[in-house]
C-alpha cells in the first residue's frame, strides 16, 4: 500500500507463485509509477495481528480561477486481514468498503495438470463459468461470443468489489449507454457486465454494455447528501475487464444486511496485477482534481482546435481540399481545420502522398490558400505499416531490427528485446504478427517498448512528409488496435502488445442524444476533449438530423463533422434556406466557446440533478439540453415556434436567461420546469445568473483570424439575499498556439467582478503574455428591471489603476433596452493588458 498527496490511497496485490511469467502491471510497464504524485506521511493510529488503522491529514486545492481555496480534511483506512476488508473514511464519513462482500479473486498461475487436480479434472473456471479446452500447444483456450482466446498463461484473473456510500456511480467509458449507470446484476432482467476492452465496433449499439473503441477503468461516485461524500476508484488494469453493479437490499439482491452501504461494483480482469487507487473528497470537484493528479493534466487544446473541423472518409485530392475551402469562404462559413483520411497516401503508406492526386504543385497551392485564412490540415496516421519492401518506413524499421540485433550482440546485452520493433507472431517468435488493415498485409510495432515509442514520435517531423508544415497536425486513427481478419477487428490476446471522439457512430437522432451521455462519461474519466462524428457516420441522414446535430455540437468540446466513405456528402454549404441559416448560425457561434463539465460538476448538491441526465451544464455558465423531439419525418415548411415546441428541463435554484433571446427565468425552488422553444434552434440553452461570459465581437473566417478581434463581454446578474445584483467571470489568455503558457509561464488570467452598477477587472494571474489587440469592444448587462433600469442614468464612468490610484479616462453613453431588461455599453475601449480597471454605471438623481 501507498499514500499519496490528497491522502490518495494505492493498493497493489501481485502472485508470489508467478512461475516465469511475471504478471503485467499498467503503472510500470511505461515506464513511470505516478510521477505526478507526491508521497505523503501517515500515521498508524492502531496496529495488530487483526488489522492497522491508519490516518493522513491532507489540503485539497482547486484550481479554480474563481476559486483558489483548499479545503483541510483528513482520510482514515481501515485494512482488516481476516477476512480482507478496507474502510476509507474522510472527516469520519464512511466513502467507501473495499471486498466488503469478500469477492477477492486472485486466480494464481498454474499449468494445466496442477489446473485439473484442482477442479477435480473437470476444466472449468469458477469465476468466468467459461469451458476451458486445451489446444495442440497444451495451451488453455476458451470460447467468447463465438471466437477462440488463448490464454498463454493459464487463467489467471483477478478481481474484488467496491462498495459506494452514495447512490449514482459515473464512468468506465466507453459505451453506448447513459452516463448515470444503472444495475447489471440483481434487477427485474439482468443485464451483460460492463466490458472494458477496446475493439473497433460498427455500427455500435445503442443502450448496450458492449466494449468499445477505448477503455478507462474509472468510477466515480457522487451523492448529494453532505454526509456521504464522494470517492474515485482507479482500477489499474489493461486486460479485459468485466464491470458489475449492483444495489444492495433489494428484492433480487442476495446482499442483505445492516452494514451494506448504496451500491456495489465488482472488478474482474482477465489477468494482470490487483493494483487500484481510492480517491476520497467532498464532492466531485474535488474528486476530480485528485483523479487529474493520478491520469495527468491535459494541456490546454490551441485556439484554433477549438473551432470547427470539416472531415469526410475522404477528400481524395488536393484540388478537392481547395475546393471544400473556397465554398466555406463564398458561403461565410467559419472553418479551421480540414482532415485527410487513408486516400491522401500511397497505397495506405503513411507518411506518404498519393501524389497522382497530391503532387508537389497542387500541393503548394493547397498550402498558400489554407495559409491565408490561418487554417490547419490533419493527416492520418494509423498503427499497421504495410509489409512492403518498397515502403521507406517497413524498410527502415527490418534495418533497424538487424542492427540493433548485432549492436546488442557486439555489446553482450541480448535480451528478448532486442532486434524486435515489431510486435511478434505468437507462434513462431522469429517472424512479425502479420494481419489485414487497409494496405492489405500490415505489421504492427511493439510500443510498449520505450525505444519503439521514440523511434515513432520521430517521425513526426515536416521532413519526414514532403510539404507538410507548421499547418499541419496528425490524427491518430485504428489505434484499438484494429486488425481486419481477426475477432472483434481487434488484434489477438496472444499477441504480446490528442482529441477523442465515440467512434463510428450511426446517425439517427437517438444517436444523437446518446452522444451526449457518452461525452459526459468520458469526461469524468479524464478526457475532457472529446466529441462525436456530427451527423454519424454511418451511411446517409437527413438536413434536420445534421441541423439539430451541429446545434448540439456547438456544445461539445470537440466539434468535427466526419463521414463514411459512401455517405452523401454533408458539408454545411451544401443546404440551403432554414438548414443552411442554422448551420451558419451554429458555426458562427462556435468561436465563442468555453470548456464544460457535467451538470452535477456544477451543482453537486442538488438533489436529483444526477438523474437528468440528458441536459449538462457546459463550463460552469451554461445549461444545455438537446431537443428531445426527433424531427427527421416532419415536412421541411414545419419550423420550430414557441407556442407549439416544449421541453422538460431541470433547474437549480436561481436566475437562469435564455442563450439566444435573453428572456430571463426566475427559479424559486429547484425542480422540473416546462420550457418554451423561444429562439427557434434545435437545442435549449440557458445562461446561469452571476456570471460573465467573454465572447468575441466578431466572427471570422477562421479562428486565428479572428484572434485580433475585440471581446463582447455578456454579464448575467443574479440577487443575492441583501437585495444586489451582481456576476463574476474570468478571462484566460495566451498565444493560443504553442506551449509557452506552460514552459515560459506567458499567460494572463483576468478576473470581472460586478456588483450593483459598478464592473471591476484586474489581473489575477500575471504571466508574461502580452498582446496590443485584447480589447473589451462591448458590455451587455442582463437581468435589469424595469426599476432598476429606470434609475440608470444613460452614462457609464471607465478608469483604470495607474500608480496605485484610480484615473479618470473617459465618460460614455450607454444604451437601455427596456423590452430585454439590459443595457449595452460600447466602445468602453478597456485594454485586458491594464493591471485593473472598472465601469461604474451612473445613477440618476432624483430631486426632492
Amino acid at each position: 500500500m501507498s499514500m499519496y498527496s490528497g491522502g490518495i490511497l494505492r493498493v497493489v496485490i501481485d502472485d508470489v507463485k508467478t512461475g516465469n511469467h511475471k504478471r503485467f502491471r499498467t503503472s510500470s510497464v511505461m515506464g513511470f509509477e505516478y510521477l505526478t504524485l507526491d508521497a505523503q506521511n501517515f500515521t498508524v493510529l492502531e496496529q495488530n495481528d487483526q488489522r492497522i488503522i491508519i490516518e493522513t491529514q491532507s489540503s485539497i486545492k482547486l484550481n479554480y480561477f474563481r476559486e483558489k481555496s483548499a479545503r483541510n480534511s483528513t482520510q482514515k483506512y481501515i485494512i482488516n486481514f481476516k477476512p480482507f476488508k478496507i474502510e476509507c473514511y474522510l472527516d469520519d464519513m464512511l466513502i467507501l468498503k473495499v471486498n466488503n462482500n469478500q469477492l477477492f479473486n486472485f486466480e494464481y498461475e498454474r499449468t494445466v495438470k496442477e489446473h485439473f487436480q484442482l477442479f477435480n479434472k473437470v476444466p472449468y473456471d469458477a469465476t468466468y463459468k467459461y469451458q476451458f479446452e486445451i489446444n495442440e500447444k497444451n495451451q488453455f483456450t476458451e470460447m467468447f461470443d463465438g471466437y477462440v482466446d488463448i490464454n498463454t498463461f493459464g487463467p489467471r484473473s483477478i478481481g474484488i468489489d467496491f462498495e459506494f456510500n452514495q447512490d449514482h456511480l459515473f464512468g468506465i467509458p466507453e459505451h453506448a449507454i447513459d452516463f448515470l449507470l444503472k444495475d447489471t446484476l440483481f434487477t427485474a432482467e439482468d443485464e451483460n457486465p460492463y466490458r472494458l476492452y477496446n475493439i473497433d465496433v460498427f455500427p455500435y449499439k445503442l443502450n448496450s454494455t458492449q466494449a468499445l473503441y477505448g477503455s478507462i477503468p474509472y468510477l466515480l461516485s457522487h451523492s448529494a447528501n453532505h454526509e456521504e461524500g464522494n470517492a474515485g476508484v482507479y482500477w489499474s488494469n489493461a486486460a479485459e475487464t468485466w464491470v458489475d453493479l449492483m444495489t444492495p437490499n433489494l428484492p433480487f439482491s442476495p446482499f442483505e444486511n445492516q452494514e451494506s452501504l448504496k451500491r456495489v461494483a465488482t472488478f474482474n480482469s482477465e489477468s494482470g496485477v490487483l493494483e487500484f487507487i481510492v480517491i476520497l473528497g467532498h464532492n466531485p470537484a474535488e474528486v476530480t482534481q485528485q483523479w487529474a493528479d493520478v491520469s495527468g493534466h491535459a494541456p490546454i487544446p490551441p485556439y484554433w482546435s477549438l473551432g470547427y473541423h470539416q472531415s469526410k472518409w475522404s477528400y481524395e485530392s488536393a484540388s478537392e481540399v481547395v475546393q471544400v475551402n473556397f465554398k466555406f469562404d463564398q458561403h461565410s462559413l467559419p472553418l479551421d481545420v480540414i482532415w485527410l483520411d487513408i486516400d491522401h497516401t500511397s497505397n495506405f503508406e503513411y507518411f506518404t502522398w498519393n501524389t497522382d492526386k497530391f503532387s508537389n504543385q497542387s500541393l503548394e497551392i493547397m498550402n498558400e490558400l489554407i495559409e491565408q485564412r490561418k487554417r490547419k490540415i490533419v493527416v492520418i496516421s494509423d498503427p499497421h505499416i504495410r509489409k512492403n519492401d518498397s515502403y521507406f518506413l517497413y524498410d527502415a524499421i527490418k534495418k533497424i531490427e538487424k542492427d540493433d540485433y548485432q549492436l546488442d550482440q557486439e555489446k553482450r546485452t541480448l535480451s528478448p528485446a532486442s532486434g524486435k520493433y515489431f510486435l511478434r507472431d505468437p507462434k513462431f517468435q522469429d517472424r512479425p504478427f502479420e494481419g489485414r488493415c487497409w494496405p492489405g498485409n500490415s505489421v504492427w510495432l511493439d510500443f510498449m517498448q520505450l525505444k519503439v515509442r521514440q523511434f515513432w514520435a520521430a517521425l513526426y517531423q515536416y521532413d519526414v512528409q514532403p510539404k507538410t508544415n507548421k499547418n499541419y497536425f496528425v490524427w491518430n486513427d485504428m489505434n484499438e488496435p484494429s486488425v481486419l481478419d481477426k475477432p472483434e477487428l481487434a488484434l489477438p490476446k496472444d499477441v504480446i502488445f490528442g482529441a477523442v471522439w465515440t467512434g463510428d457512430n450511426g446517425n439517427f437522432h437517438e444517436d444523437m442524444k446518446i452522444s451526449v451521455q457518452m461525452l459526459l462519461s468520458m469526461s469524468v474519466a479524464g478526457l475532457g476533449f472529446v466529441g462525436a462524428d456530427i451527423g454519424g457516420f454511418a451511411n446517409q441522414t437527413v438536413a434536420r438530423v445534421i441541423v439539430q446535430w451541429h446545434n448540439l455540437a456547438v456544445f461539445y468540446p470537440f466539434m468535427r463533422q466526419h463521414c463514411h466513405k459512401e455517405a452523401k456528402r454533408r458539408e454545411p454549404y451544401l443546404y440551403k434556406g432554414e438548414a443552411f441559416n442554422q448551420l451558419q448560425k451554429s458555426l458562427r457561434l462556435r468561436q465563442k466557446l468555453m470548456p464544460y463539465m457535467p451538470m452535477m460538476m456544477e451543482f453537486p448538491d442538488v438533489n436529483n440533478s444526477a438523474y437528468y441526465n440528458e441536459q449538462y451544464m457546459f463550463g460552469e455558465i451554461f445549461l444545455v439540453k438537446p431537443d428531445d423531439k426527433d424531427y427527421t419525418e416532419l415536412p421541411k415548411q414545419n419550423i420550430i415556434n414557441n407556442n407549439t415546441y416544449r421541453t422538460q428541463m431541470f433547474f437549480p435554484k436561481g436566475t437562469w436567461y435564455d442563450f439566444f433571446t435573453s428572456t430571463r427565468h426566475q427559479v424559486n425552488f429547484t425542480g422540473l420546469y416546462e420550457v418554451p422553444q423561444e429562439s427557434g434552434d434545435y437545442i435549449y440553452v440557458f445562461a446561469k445568473g452571476g456570471t460573465i461570459l467573454p465572447m468575441k465581437e466578431k466572427v471570422r473566417l477562421s479562428s486565428m483570424l479572428s484572434r485580433n478581434e475585440s471581446y463582447l463581454l455578456n454579464i448575467y446578474l443574479e440577487t443575492n439575499e441583501a437585495g444586489q445584483q451582481y456576476a463574476q467571470g474570468f478571462i484566460y489568455l495566451d498565444d493560443g498556439e504553442t506551449f509557452d503558457y506552460l514552459k515560459k509561464d506567458e499567460f494572463k488570467v483576468i478576473k470581472f467582478d460586478y456588483l450593483d452598477g459598478t464592473l471591476n477587472g484586474a489581473v489575477v494571474e500575471n504571466g508574461g503574455y502580452f498582446r496590443d489587440y485584447e480589447r473589451i469592444k462591448a458590455i451587455q448587462i442582463f437581468g435589469l428591471d424595469s426599476e432598476r433600469l429606470n434609475g440608470v442614468d444613460e452614462h457609464a464612468v471607465i478608469s483604470k489603476l495607474e500608480e496605485d490610484q484610480w484615473k479618470h479616462m473617459r465618460t460614455i453613453y450607454l444604451e437601455k433596452l427596456p423590452e430585454h431588461e439590459m443595457i449595452v455599453i460600447m466602445n468602453p475601449q478597456i485594454d485586458l493588458m491594464d493591471k485593473a480597471w472598472r465601469v461604474e454605471i451612473k445613477q440618476r438623481v432624483i430631486n426632492q
